[in-house]
């Protein structure tokens, strides 16, 4: 089966009108110096926040956010992605923190089954990485 990641230290909490979800995992403990990765989401009215941390910085750690096949996406500045819908809805997602790229990748929408799409790398600086999605 492999190693497995266990999940710790989940916490929900509701703050200035965002609702935030954080928690970390072990899955990289069987590296030498068991890093640690958190993940924190906040979830507002008109946006999502997501940041990555990873305990050990001198790892080149990436945080992938994978796109659905139904969307395309094209980068607006150094640092901005817009991502449009089928339907013409769209949403902005702007890294704050991190090293971002496009690069191929795929979908799963099922067991067994694999789509071609791409995602958005942001590659962890210092051990941290965040992004906003952004819509109207």
């Amino acid at each position: 089966v492999g190693r497995r990641a266990y999940p710790f230290g989940l916490q929900l909490e509701e703050e200035n009108d965002m609702l935030e979800v954080s928690c970390s995992h072990n899955g990289y403990a069987h590296l030498p110096e068991r890093p640690v990765h958190t993940r924190k989401r906040q979830l507002g009215e008109d946006c999502f926040i997501v940041t990555d941390n990873v305990s050990d910085s001198g790892l080149h750690a990436i945080a992938r956010f994978i796109i659905h096949p139904d969307a395309t996406v094209s980068q607006s500045g150094n640092n901005g992605y817009n991502i449009v819908w089928e339907d013409g809805k769209d949403v902005q997602l702007v890294v704050l923190t991190g090293d971002p790229s496009l690069e191929a990748s795929y979908y799963s929408p099922k067991f067994g089954e694999r789509c071609d799409t791409v995602c958005i790398a942001v590659k962890l600086i210092d051990g941290k990485s965040q992004i906003r999605l952004e819509w109207q």
